[in-house]
């Protein structure tokens, strides 16, 4: 099985020039935790998590004072192609710690994996 096979897609995307408020605005709208980050050439180049753009209560401003996505994602972003395998990619999500992992086509976003989808994925096998 390949994460091909179980991402979901189309994935919500943020461009970097995004404002924060818009990403949070997304997010929330969406139900989602995380949305990769795109540049104007759509390649992935970060990820903006409810953590970015949460509203500090004492400020009403997110923790990071940037006003664009650019300024709070994390760049630092686990990725797997389409073809990876999923024990593969299980592996690597569970020892990063990340819960998140956008699949990749030709350095394009082509889907997400969740650790829910993970979830779903052995439910339905075991």
């Amino acid at each position: 099985m390949r994460a091909r096979d179980v991402m979901s897609s189309p994935v919500l995307v943020a461009k970097v020039s995004w404002r924060v408020e818009d990403a949070a605005a997304a997010l929330a709208r969406h139900g989602f935790t995380a949305m990769p980050v795109v540049d104007d050439d759509d390649r992935l180049v970060g990820i903006v998590s409810e953590a970015d753009v949460v509203l500090d209560p004492m400020t009403s401003r997110p923790g990071p004072t940037s006003s664009t996505v650019a300024g709070v994602m994390s760049t630092d972003v686990l990725s797997v192609t389409a073809h990876t395998d999923l024990a593969v990619v299980t592996h690597r999500m569970l020892t990063a710690g990340v819960r998140v992992v956008p699949v990749l086509d030709h350095g394009r976003v082509a889907g997400i994996l969740t650790r829910r989808d993970l979830l779903r994925k052995q439910h339905r096998l075991g």
